[in-house]
């Protein structure tokens, strides 16, 4: 009985003690709700330990978190300011204040407030370009423990003399001369039961139509605005200002509506540019190489006079819709040299508004006939008057290849297929004739050959004839020689 009792003596004043202890403890804890034991879990508990935040941590305070700055005109700058207040026991810092939009501008005179200490946040709302209810948040960074990233906002209603509806500005994509431009646009009063009076419309650049008719938009009254291009206006990027006077009350002012877009012309061609990095095979159709021509209007029919594509590409026309659509199928000529090509494509057309269309081309040209050197480089000086190249041809898929003859678009440039003693010659060598002149000179030799596909081969080649030989600057014997260092001993 007595040992019983001892017992129960010593549970109580553990318990006591264990109060006392946490009474005296400097730091708040947020303890967890207590509950019953559980069996062990076969994975480790994850939940992160309990915030601890201590008795004199900073306490950032903030005297308004949302401000009514009421009704301002448009253009106005309107101030603002939000006290800041350090309620807690230690400093607090004020890290920065960021702002929702560039419209507003938030400044902090100081960045580190005392306990007890206050500081404005003072700021500038710019309406310019704005109108209606507006709301912006502005966010306070600081070591607050508790609250470290703060919002506060404030609410003002801009009055405008105007407002333009749906967008500020008019843009079209693709516009034929005469058409009317898709999409409108609302100019409106900027106060409700408000009407306004178009005084006058002037375009910074002629081209333009207008037509507008009065309209009611929720509330607010004004002109609904469509402009049309003038079927003289010349095709490509258009650009242009309707500059609209107005007058709402006893005030007046300019409205500036961009009116942006691309007008095309009575011919329309898809794509605008041919590209094919596949190679494509000698004297096969060009990857995506075909050109689509359309009359933009059936009242204007217009046909294909003639293609220049030059001599690496060759054409097939088809007439889709007898003056009203073409296509232009492309492909590389049978002695296409291998490798990268560039060319601009001309179309001539019966069409007075484009009677050239003007596109250009790359493509890569596969190796059907292998070409070693592909293009030729021939330079002739003084000190090396026979300027010659030898070239050599072959094609993995003829095993008895042979060049059955050559010729030179320029008579400058000489060609010569020598002899060999199976009379299946391979190469070929390319000169510079005689009494050339002095300068720059181009050409393209046409190989024939016995391969089906690439019956023809075209090599380019670069030639230049010059008076005097390039002179190396070699080092002066009378310079010092270099000093070299040598070794301490």
């Amino acid at each position: 009985m007595i040992r019983q009792m001892g017992i129960g003596v010593m549970v109580v004043v553990g318990l006591a003690l264990g109060v006392a202890a946490q009474d005296r403890s400097p730091v708040r804890r947020i303890q967890p709700p207590a509950t019953p034991p559980t069996a062990p879990q076969s994975t480790p508990d994850m939940t992160p330990a309990p915030a601890e935040i201590p008795e004199d941590a900073p306490i950032l305070s903030i005297d308004h978190e949302n401000l009514d700055l009421g009704k301002i005109k448009e253009g106005e700058i309107k101030e603002f300011v939000f006290q800041l207040t350090n309620t807690g026991k230690s400093p607090l810092i004020l890290e920065r204040a960021k702002s929702s939009c560039g419209c507003t501008v938030a400044q902090l005179e100081t960045k580190s407030l005392d306990p007890g200490a206050t500081v404005p946040l003072k700021g500038t709302f710019n309406s310019k370009g704005r109108f209606g209810a507006q709301k912006k948040t502005i966010t306070i960074y600081s070591n607050d423990p508790q609250t470290p990233v703060r919002n506060v906002s404030f609410e003002v209603f801009v009055e405008t003399l105007y407002q333009l509806k749906p967008n500020r500005m008019v843009t079209f994509r693709d516009a034929r001369r005469g058409d009317t431009i898709p999409g409108t646009i609302d100019l409106l009063a900027g106060r409700e039961n408000q009407n306004l009076e178009v005084l006058d419309v002037q375009f910074s650049k002629p081209g333009l139509t207008y037509t507008s008719e009065t309209v009611e938009n929720g509330g607010f009254k004004g002109h609904r605005f469509s402009f049309a291009l003038d079927p003289n206006v010349a095709p490509g990027p258009f650009a242009s200002v309707a500059t609209v006077k107005i007058r709402v009350g006893d005030e007046q002012a300019d409205v500036r509506i961009p009116v942006n877009g691309q007008v095309i012309s009575d011919i329309i061609s898809q794509p605008r540019m041919l590209l094919s990095m596949a190679p494509v095979t000698p004297g096969d159709e060009i990857p995506n190489g075909r050109i689509t021509l359309t009359a933009s209007t059936p009242n204007k029919p217009f046909s294909v006079r003639r293609v220049d594509a030059g001599p690496m590409l060759q054409y097939d026309i088809e007439e889709v819709r007898p003056g009203l659509e073409y296509r232009i199928q492309f492909r590389a000529t049978e002695g296409a040299a291998p490798g990268p090509m560039g060319q601009q494509i001309r179309i001539f057309t019966t069409s007075d508004d484009e009677p050239v269309i003007e596109i250009p081309a790359y493509i890569q040209v596969g190796t059907l006939v292998d070409v070693s050197p592909n293009v030729v480089y021939l330079r002739k000086t003084p000190t090396h008057p026979s300027a010659l190249r030898h070239v050599t041809l072959g094609c993995s898929t003829t095993p008895n290849f042979r060049i059955e003859g050559a010729s030179s678009d320029n008579p400058l440039v000489r060609v010569i297929v020598p002899n060999d003693a199976t009379n299946s010659p391979r190469s070929l060598d390319v000169q510079l004739a005689e009494g050339a002149p002095v300068g720059e000179h181009v050409a393209v030799i046409t190989v024939h050959t016995n391969v089906e596909k690439s019956p023809q081969v075209l090599i380019r080649v670069f030639a230049e004839v010059s008076d005097h030989d390039e002179v190396i600057p070699q080092p002066s014997t009378t310079e010092s020689a270099p000093v070299i260092p040598t070794k301490p001993h």
